[in-house]
């Protein structure tokens, strides 16, 4: 019932050759061939072919040698501790396909030693990556579906576990690849794929299920960071522009799910990011988007629709760090340690970045403690007046430096805030100062930078009493007023009651 091969060896054209060692056993069900094979040819893409089919054989020839453990049956082959090598490459690993029904099981763990998908120097992977790229190409031509035929002829289920030492495409390097390929009829899937080239990194899945008339792709980021070029509001606009004339998303069905460390464009950066959204043809529904942001966390979803460009989000930022905002705003205006935490809506419209600015609208609450206003110093001016020897005399020169210089610290403020068409309309503004509680509402026009302000400071003064040991205290308030550029604004104060009320604190002193 067994036949041993001692010595089965010899040679094929220009310099190639067989050996195989093994035994041969027979019983009810099969015949089988355990040994080990050793192999020396002109060209891999013979092999590949039998193994792939012809569309996976590359324009020139593959000289390589292969050594490996070999089972062979009627309704398997597998290959054990399997070393091929190639003059640029060497894979080692195990590779099995049992034919069972009329669908055969592959099975294959390798270990590629390089890959270069710019030289092809590698069939099978660059066909798949070509492939791929394929499906996300052409989709406004009529016959774009037709695409995705192949993947429904497949009669076979195979599961493939990659690692490859060192990857190039597109002329970058990338080290250490590992990813698992599973292929179905209908259905591929990329799984666990694991890209580093030194600066992005990304662990990555796509899903792509053709067996319906419109495909779906499902592409989830595990976690990774990357570098990207579309985080400006213009570089969005021209993304979208880009989909719109390159990609007929009526054809498809996408659902994205992201997870990353970061993502930036130059100095500016999110963290921690999840996105969630899927289309509906040119609507993207984006069920979350949360970022850590200008050093805080904000958490919002919305819609986005491609054509006619419209956007729609509720958001809630929390603990933002104003430093980090400031960095985003004429210099001066703000210089602060301060948090701010805000929450509303947003939306906008319009073909341009012009547009979209101009049909910005969005309505929010804003909370901020621990802010710093430059060129102003209410406090210095409380303190100045609540003194016991003050001279009224230098009321004006006092009031003019408060407006002016200096700074003042608000500990806490709250306002709502709306932006219509440029113009943003700031009210029920109530915030605190050292020594003061303040009310105000305001106007911003974001074209020509203009500010339209008014705000009611109110505080307390000591008021002497005649025949008494003791002070009482007396309310007071100063009005400001400042309109005009924000740069360098026209600043106003009404003072009237309360210079009024300082005379009549000094005539008590007197008497």
């Amino acid at each position: 019932g067994e036949g041993k091969v001692e010595d089965f060896s010899g040679t094929f054209d220009q310099g190639g050759g067989f050996k195989i060692k093994g035994s041969i056993s027979e019983n009810s069900f099969r015949s089988l061939f355990n040994g080990v094979i050793a192999l020396t040819h002109k060209d891999l893409n013979d092999l590949i072919e039998i193994l792939g089919g012809t569309e996976l054989r590359s324009e020139s020839y593959i000289p390589y040698s292969l050594v490996s453990n070999v089972q062979f049956s009627s309704v398997e082959i597998s290959m054990q501790d399997l070393l091929l090598k190639t003059n640029d490459t060497e894979i080692s690993g195990f590779f099995s396909t049992k034919f069972i029904g009329d669908s055969p099981r592959i099975n294959a763990d390798l270990k590629i030693a390089k890959v270069n998908l710019d030289e092809k120097n590698f069939p099978a992977l660059n066909y798949l990556y070509n492939y791929a790229i394929e499906l996300t190409q052409g989709s406004k031509k009529e016959d774009y579906l037709s695409k995705f035929i192949p993947l429904r002829k497949i009669n076979s289920i195979s599961n493939y576990s990659i690692a490859v030492d060192q990857l190039v495409s597109n002329s970058s390097l990338y080290k250490n690849v590992n990813f698992n390929l599973s292929l179905l009829p209908g259905k591929i899937k990329l799984e666990n794929l694991s890209l580093n080239d030194g600066k992005n990194r990304i662990d990555t899945t796509i899903e792509l299920v053709a067996s319906a008339v419109k495909p779906s792709f499902d592409i989830k980021i595990h976690g990774g960071t990357i570098e990207v070029d579309f985080l400006s509001p213009r570089a969005i606009s021209e993304l979208r522009r880009y989909i719109l004339e390159n990609y007929a998303l009526e054809k498809v069905d996408l659902n994205i799910n992201f997870m990353l460390d970061q993502l930036s464009q130059g100095d500016f950066s999110l963290g921690r990011v999840i996105f969630k959204a899927k289309n509906n043809k040119a609507l993207f529904e984006i069920s979350k988007l949360d970022v850590d942001i200008f050093g805080g966390r904000m958490s919002s979803s919305g819609s986005v629709l491609l054509d006619p460009y419209t956007i729609n989000f509720v958001y809630a930022l929390n603990s933002a760090i104003i430093p980090e905002i400031s960095k985003f705003m004429p210099a001066g205006v703000l210089d602060s340690g301060g948090v701010i935490s805000a929450n509303g809506m947003w939306s906008t419209n319009g073909n341009s970045l012009e547009e979209q600015l101009y049909n910005l609208y969005t309505k929010s609450d804003i909370l901020a403690k621990n802010i710093t206003i430059n060129n102003f110093s209410i406090d210095n001016l409380i303190q100045a007046i609540s003194s016991p020897n003050y001279n009224l005399k230098s009321f004006k020169d006092d009031l003019k430096e408060a407006i002016l210089t200096e700074k003042t610290e608000i500990s806490e403020l709250k306002a709502g805030v709306e932006l219509v068409k440029g113009l943003f309309t700031f009210k029920d503004i109530g915030f605190k100062t050292k020594y003061t509680a303040a009310a105000a509402s305001a106007s911003f026009n974001l074209y020509n930078l203009d500010i339209d302000l008014i705000s009611v400071f109110s505080f307390y003064l000591s008021k002497p009493t005649p025949g008494r040991s003791y002070a009482d205290s007396t309310p007071a308030k100063i009005t400001l007023k400042a309109t005009g550029n924000l740069f360098a604004p026209k600043k106003e104060a009404d003072t009237k009651e309360l210079e009024e009320l300082l005379n009549t604190i000094a005539t008590v002193k007197k008497n």
